[in-house]
């Protein structure tokens, strides 16, 4: 069940707002491992991105304009402090994956993150808009597709009134600073000897799950950061064959972009930055409005309301292909058709974009500052996919006279 989000006739706190919140200082952490390997998790059958690029516009600016202003107004909602009295000591201590989730993230960006969402979906139906309901869940509370079930999972429910059918909308994954951190990832077209590499493992991992839930967003928390992930469709290769055009398998396996989030409400020029939680809680928002992977985007600051404006549908029951042919437009030109042959989309990935009803404008909002008060001081192997068997067209057969 979806968190209650608190409620009171009267404003707890003009001046801690849902911002604040989700901009508190996290705690001190600090890594005492016991093992000495230092290499990621790795499967020789998670798919490989062909292009690593940065994903320049997911920041603060971008998060003030977004679907005409409406997460900017979300985050003036003012709200009453909740304190985290399991969080008081001076330094977490972490030996693994399994612990810091259990010591960090389960007790800190997952309560507030969720609690945030939870104001986030109150705050949409008092302007009388009608979205799912998205929440950060564990990963094995969420779906599971061909064995692939991520540590955290972004869930949003299908049928109206019904919370117990969710998709998993939003896949994340824990790792640990010490075995691997965004700054080895190198913005590159990937080569044959970067498949190998202990720091390409994880985009693999991530860019696996996102294609295989057929959303564009994803991410990695870690003890230090978390980065914020979007991919791309490969686009179609065509090839003359003497007088006749035929379609071939693509070369071009997509495109994994990547920003890395720190916990620095503002920069050292003083420009205002997201925080981890702020941002984990936006790539929520991002994925329930809208999660169809497309070949290219537009800029984050012009998306416009589409799924938070309206109820979901049911889904179709139907397989996963491994290989199927799927049609996908292009969000940057609707009437652009690419086809692709690595299930990347589904029925709703036809996009038609719709006008936003959110039509209101709203000011400036005054960001998060470093002077925030800490809340604790206030208060196996995938199983191998049937391929789909085509039968080829019946041909008249011509005997030689």
């Amino acid at each position: 069940m979806p968190p209650i989000a608190p409620t009171s006739n009267k404003a707890p706190d003009a001046e801690y707002s849902l911002l604040h919140y989700l901009s508190t200082r996290k705690p001190k952490l600090q890594a005492t491992p016991r093992s000495k390997s230092r290499t990621n998790t790795t499967h020789q059958s998670w798919r490989r991105p062909s292009r690593i690029a940065k994903w320049e516009d997911f920041d603060c600016a971008s998060l003030m304009k977004c679907c005409g202003g409406l997460f900017c107004e979300m985050l003036k909602h003012t709200i009453e402090p909740i304190k985290f009295p399991h969080l008081e000591k001076d330094i977490i201590r972490f030996a693994d994956e399994a612990a810091l989730e259990k010591h960090y993230v389960s007790q800190w960006t997952h309560p507030i993150v969720t609690t945030a969402l939870s104001h986030a979906q109150r705050q949409s139906n008092d302007r009388g808009l009608r979205p799912p309901f998205v929440e950060m869940v564990a990963g094995g509370n969420a779906q599971s597709i061909s064995g692939h079930k991520p540590d955290w999972a972004g869930t949003r429910t299908m049928v109206p009134d019904n919370p117990n059918q969710t998709v998993n909308i939003l896949p994340g994954e824990t790792k640990v600073s010490y075995k691997w951190k965004s700054t080895e990832i190198v913005p590159k077209e990937v080569k044959a000897n970067d498949m190998v590499q202990n720091w390409f493992w994880p985009l693999r991992q991530i860019f696996t799950y996102c294609m295989n839930f057929k959303t564009r967003y994803g991410y990695i928390i870690s003890d230090e950061e978390v980065v914020a992930f979007r991919v791309r469709a490969p686009r179609e290769r065509l090839e003359e064959n003497k007088s006749k055009r035929r379609i071939v398998l693509s070369k071009d396996r997509g495109t994994i972009e990547y920003v890395p989030i720190y916990d620095s409400t503002q920069d050292p020029g003083g420009k205002k930055r997201l925080t981890i939680n702020l941002a984990i809680w936006w790539l929520h928002l991002l994925a329930a409005n809208n999660r169809s992977i497309q070949t290219t985007y537009g800029p984050l600051k012009d998306e416009i309301l589409d799924g938070l404006g309206r109820a979901s549908t049911p889904p179709r029951q139907e397989e996963t292909p491994a290989a199927s042919e799927v049609a996908v437009t292009d969000r940057a030109s609707p009437a652009t058709t690419v086809r692709t042959y690595d299930n990347v989309t589904e029925s709703d990935a036809i996009i038609s974009p719709q006008l936003s009803t959110y039509g209101l404008a709203f000011d400036s909002l005054a960001g998060p500052t470093e002077s925030f008060a800490s809340m604790r001081s206030s208060g196996s192997a995938r199983p191998k996919r049937k391929r789909d068997s085509v039968k080829p067209e019946a041909r008249a057969s011509k005997r030689k006279k």
